[in-house]
């Protein structure tokens, strides 16, 4: 039996130190300089190997290392990968913030805010939604529902009951109060906006209309007025802003412009003016004096 001769094994050379880093940092190092020298290899090294592929999985490594550097990277607009902004700017365009029951939209400069519209409370601004609410009632509103009288809330969203009277058709809407007596046959109230008649002491109340507003409802003449103006509406009156009450019976003074001409009813401010007092002048052109002393001679 012939004993196994011992075969010496060939052994690869250590490589230095210095150059074994190299080799494994090179793919990171040669990425971040936009040369893909792994990648390419992997491509070629696929031709000569056959019809399969081979990964680099360090270059692979270092790719998913710059793709998440990048992601990271805030973008020119200014929001970063958790929405930051850049130095000095307070909002996005288009962004909307409510300031109480003001609504107020990110301003051209991006550096602030400016009033938009005048909610009629804080719980009516959505600045989600970039509008103001309608109100459900206006202050002081008083309505009967059923045989509860019911005050408008403070938020104008919704309505309180203050009392409970006896049947429907003892509940004073107007007054916001119980009467004594039930209401007769025809007599008309008006219950928020709801324009109402009585159908009997037994049976109470019944709407025949709703008014645009409360202030719209005229139990006196059995009818609806029409409105003045459109809700949240603006005009201008020499140089002072106006908006349309809430009521929409007339109009209200929302600001005093410097002057008519800055008054912007479309636009529902004021404009800024563009320089001080005396500065629409022509400019005088000293020039223009000098020759024209010159051509018409001394004394003239």
């Amino acid at each position: 039996m012939l004993e196994a001769s011992a075969v010496p094994v060939a052994t690869t050379p250590r490589m230095p130190r210095a150059r074994r880093r190299y080799a494994l940092m090179g793919p990171f190092v040669e990425l971040a300089g936009l040369s893909m020298p792994a990648m390419s290899c992997a491509v070629g090294c696929s031709g000569v190997a056959g019809g399969f592929d081979i990964v680099d999985a360090r270059a692979d490594s270092a790719t998913q290392g710059v793709s998440a550097a990048l992601d990271a990277t805030p973008s020119s607009s200014g929001h970063g990968a958790l929405g930051a902004l850049d130095a000095g700017v307070t909002c996005r365009p288009s962004q909307f913030q409510c300031a109480g029951p003001e609504l107020q939209v990110c301003n051209p400069a991006r550096d602030g805010w400016a009033n938009m519209e005048l909610c009629g409370s804080a719980a009516l601004c959505n600045a989600g939604a970039g509008t103001c609410v309608p109100t459900t009632c206006e202050k002081d509103d008083k309505r009967c529902n059923g045989a509860d009288v019911q005050l408008c809330n403070s938020e104008l969203n919704g309505w309180t009951t203050t009392t409970t009277c006896a049947s429907a058709a003892h509940c004073d809407a107007q007054n916001g109060a119980c009467k004594s007596a039930p209401c007769t046959t025809g007599q008309v109230q008006c219950s928020g906006a709801d324009l109402q008649k009585c159908l009997g002491p037994d049976m109470g109340w019944a709407t025949t209309r709703t008014c645009a507003t409360t202030a719209l409802c005229d139990s006196t003449g059995a009818t609806c007025n029409d409105p003045a103006c459109a809700a949240n509406q603006y005009q201008c009156s020499g140089a002072t802003l106006q908006v349309c009450n809430p009521g929409r019976s007339g109009w209200v003074p929302a600001q005093t412009c410097a002057t008519a001409a800055l008054c912007d009813a479309a636009a529902k401010k004021c404009d800024t003016p563009v320089c001080s007092t005396g500065c629409n002048a022509p400019p005088v052109d000293a020039g223009s004096d000098v020759e024209a002393g010159a051509r018409d001679g001394p004394g003239e």
